[in-house]
């Protein structure tokens, strides 16, 4: 079993690692923080950010501290969520092995997180949430080490990183909670060291008083994003006697479960093993039942009260509580087929290559947004007389990269409008346009189809209907450029 995992652990090291060297473009998300991150100064970053960004400052500091000494580049801003990943590989090991004294289970554990592919992907994202899960495996160990012991080294551990972490991550708080509670529970019967850790519990509270007042109190950015999540349907609804209310719940379990497995069918399996991997800790080992269900019943609580929202990569976070859940129930099915059924104990090994490997395979290394690549199509082959008509999903990806391409220039550049909602509006600029030559180039499009017609193909329709040609053409993932050529002008008149 060990070798197994082993094999799991370096192909998804190796799959992270060919991953970061890919330095795919920055998507739209990504740009708007990175922004923030390399053009404030480091008092700066302590301030609201633009573009109704919002991170962990401890998570900032450290981006800028990279930036800053390794140069403004993707990869210099992408690893600090690298090292991360790599880092939660080994802790979750001790964690895992902490919980049972199990070297089998342990490494089982890390090589189903090694192979996880949103993990792999987030690895690479410049956002804070691969650093969530790194927070989450620690908090986790360092509880249950504390509680193992008891020991005054322990303890004080224990306290600090508490303190510490609230400040390197927003979801460190539901963990908290749960851990907290956990040690509580079970320093109840012990008076003197019941006390002492309820002492200890003093500096988390302090230490989020002072973030929550720094950096959550009366932020400008609360409603919009409150609002924003509350359209994505991330929040359970009020009424608990409702229908919806437990149909939301599902769908909010079921998609933990799809974030983890990254497909359906898949994950349709493993919820259906749900209920059962529970009651299998729940009767073998209660530390594995219990951390690996309250912190989600802290976070679906959250979600009801509409204090933290329920979605996707929000709770990247949990992935690793899940990962606990199941390798515990799998391994001990395999313990249990090891001794009844051998060839079958042989053949479950073999389960988790067979179910995540192949999705991420599928998908390494990742692409997204590759606007770097239409804007290096665009830098090659415009002409100094040649327009841009930059789609407004692009404009953030514009700005950010176009210092790099030096024959796109500024007074060459059109930023279009968003006119979701009135698509003539799109014709009608595009009427006004009185050059020969028009690029166009696009990321982040919109998603919506409109009668089976998609916003950008309205666009470029636009553009024939006008009197325009496509010259040159190039699809990328997330992203395309053409060049539009009128009719009536030639390719001498263009040239002058």
């Amino acid at each position: 079993m060990e070798i197994i995992s082993l094999v799991c652990i370096v192909l998804g090291i190796s799959a992270a690692f060919i991953n970061f060297l890919h330095t795919r473009s920055l998507w739209v998300d990504e740009i708007m923080l990175a922004s923030n991150i390399v053009s404030r100064s480091v008092e700066g970053l302590f301030k609201p950010l633009a573009m109704h960004q919002m991170a962990p400052i401890g998570f900032l500091l450290v981006e800028k501290g990279f930036s800053s000494l390794l140069g403004q580049h993707d990869w210099t801003l992408r690893l600090f969520p690298f090292l991360a990943f790599i880092a939660s590989i080994p802790l979750l090991v001790y964690l895992s092995f902490a919980l049972t004294q199990n070297r089998e289970y342990s490494f089982m554990c890390a090589g189903m997180f090694s192979i996880t592919t949103p993990l792999i992907y987030y690895s690479a994202e410049v956002k804070q949430y691969m650093s969530d899960v790194l927070v989450c495996i620690l908090i986790l160990y360092t509880t249950i080490r504390f509680i193992q012991t008891k020991s005054k080294k322990r303890l004080l551990i224990y306290s600090i990183t508490g303190a510490l972490v609230i400040w390197f991550s927003n979801t460190s708080i539901i963990l908290l909670a749960a851990m907290g509670t956990y040690t509580l529970f079970h320093c109840r019967n012990e008076c003197h060291s019941f006390h002492k850790v309820v002492l200890l519990h003093i500096p988390w509270l302090i230490s989020f008083i002072a973030y929550y007042a720094l950096f959550i109190h009366n932020h400008p950015n609360r409603t919009f994003m409150h609002e924003f999540w509350e359209q994505a349907n991330a929040f359970l609804p009020q009424d608990i006697g409702s229908t919806e209310f437990y149909l939301q719940f599902y769908n909010k379990v079921y998609a933990l479960i799809l974030l983890f497995t990254g497909t359906k069918g898949v994950a349709n399996v493993f919820l259906l093993a749900l209920i059962p991997a529970y009651t299998v800790a729940y009767r073998k080992n209660k530390s594995v039942f219990y951390i690996s269900l309250a912190p989600l019943l802290v976070q679906l609580l959250l979600s009801y009260l509409e204090l933290y929202p329920f979605f996707k990569r929000l709770v990247l976070y949990l992935l690793p509580i899940v990962i606990l859940l199941y390798s515990y129930s799998s391994y001990e099915a395999a313990q249990y087929l090891k001794t009844k059924y051998s060839k079958l104990w042989q053949l479950s090994l073999l389960i988790p290559l067979l179910v995540l490997v192949p999705t991420l395979l599928k998908h390494v290394p990742f692409e997204k947004e590759e606007v770097q690549k239409s804007l290096k199509v665009l830098n090659q082959n415009i002409l100094p007389s040649d327009s841009v008509y930059v789609y407004y999903g692009a404009q953030k990806a514009m700005s950010y990269y176009k210092h790099k391409y030096s024959n796109i220039k500024e007074d060459r550049l059109y930023i279009g409008h968003s006119y979701r909602k009135n698509w003539e509006s799109y014709s009608k600029k595009i009427e006004q346009f009185n050059h020969p030559t028009y690029w166009y180039i696009s990321s982040h499009q919109y998603w919506i189809d409109r009668n089976g017609t998609s916003e950008e193909a309205f666009i470029l329709n636009a553009f024939r209907s006008n009197g325009y040609k496509v010259v040159i053409q190039q699809e990328f993932e997330g992203s395309s450029v053409y060049k539009f050529k009128k009719h009536s002008f030639t390719a001498k008149d263009e040239r002058q």
